[in-house]
């Protein structure tokens, strides 16, 4: 049994979620509830496993203490967009608005 969370992508009648495939390489992927297709977003950052939706359309993740984002469609790779303070990020969440970032770390 593997446990899979949906997470509403903005704008779209679509979720997405994280998948792990037999050869252990991961990946982040789109699920249209119209069409019931699914395809690959992106690749996660190594060792992560959770990840939030910006409402402008962008994945964020955390890594090493910092805050990187994914625009699909429109980059090529993770950016780093901000630096958290703390070295260990797990836990992410993204306000409606986009005015808050909520992470959860240790110092």
């Amino acid at each position: 049994f593997r446990r899979v969370l949906f997470r509403s992508i903005p704008g779209e009648r679509a979720s997405s979620y994280m998948i792990t495939m037999e050869d252990g390489s991961r990946e982040i992927r789109r699920y249209n509830w119209d069409s019931g297709e699914s395809s690959a977003i992106v690749v996660p950052l190594e060792g992560q496993q959770d990840y939030a939706w910006s409402p402008d359309g962008r994945i964020m993740m955390i890594l090493d203490g910092s805050l990187y984002a994914y625009e699909p469609g429109a980059s090529t790779d993770w950016a780093v967009v901000g630096d958290l303070g703390f070295p260990d990020g797990s836990r992410l969440a993204v306000s409606p608005d986009g005015r808050y970032l909520a992470a959860v770390g240790s110092r």
